[in-house]
């Protein structure tokens, strides 16, 4: 019996270091849900047997409970966090603020780009997904607009290497609907909030 727990603890702590080498890489939750039931498996397997050993050896009936409990909170607190995560990513959660500013720096800083707005953004596994719009001079033609997008993204991707990129471009001075779901950030930073 001992020898069956020992091997395949050992074959299921294998599997959760290459779980977690695939989460490190993909960023995959379901991956990072299942490392957890995998790892929670091997804690049980260790935990019960040292329990079982230790109320043997001293006598104390309440270390089995003890052990089952701090398991538990174990379970519950590992749950809690990949739920958090999870609602994040349902929910389509902003990336960093600091990370958006950076990415509106990189965009304004290319000498062809007059303006920048409605910029969105969203966590996909990994890395982001990035949307913005860039305002160019309205004679810039199709083929020197398209160089622009490449230069910009290519700057992007130089910080952010996992970033999907959508870049709309508009001519200086376009009259358009404006997004209006920065003005929150944008008021809250004023206000020092």
């Amino acid at each position: 019996g001992i020898a069956v727990l020992a091997v395949s603890t050992l074959a299921t702590v294998g599997l959760v270091f290459y779980q977690h080498f695939v989460k490190n890489k993909t960023g995959s939750l379901a991956i990072t849900a299942d490392a957890m039931h995998y790892k929670t498996d091997v804690l049980v397997n260790v935990v019960v047997a040292g329990a079982v050993a230790g109320t043997a050896m001293t006598g104390l009936r309440w270390l089995d409970p003890l052990v089952g409990g701090a398991v538990a909170l174990y379970l519950v607190s590992g749950a809690w966090g990949i739920a958090m995560h999870s609602l994040d990513v349902l929910l389509d959660k902003e990336i960093p603020e600091v990370d958006r500013r950076r990415i509106r720096d990189i965009a304004k800083a290319h000498p062809e780009v007059l303006g920048f707005h409605d910029l969105r953004t969203r966590f996909s596994g990994s890395g982001y997904i990035v949307q913005f719009h860039l305002e160019l001079d309205a004679g810039t033609s199709l083929h020197e607009t398209h160089e622009i997008l490449d230069q910009v993204e290519a700057e992007i991707w130089k910080v952010f290497p996992d970033c999907e990129i959508i870049i709309h471009p508009d001519p200086l001075g376009f009259a358009e609907r404006r997004d209006n779901f920065e003005k929150p950030a944008a008021i809250l930073a004023s206000s020092g909030g």
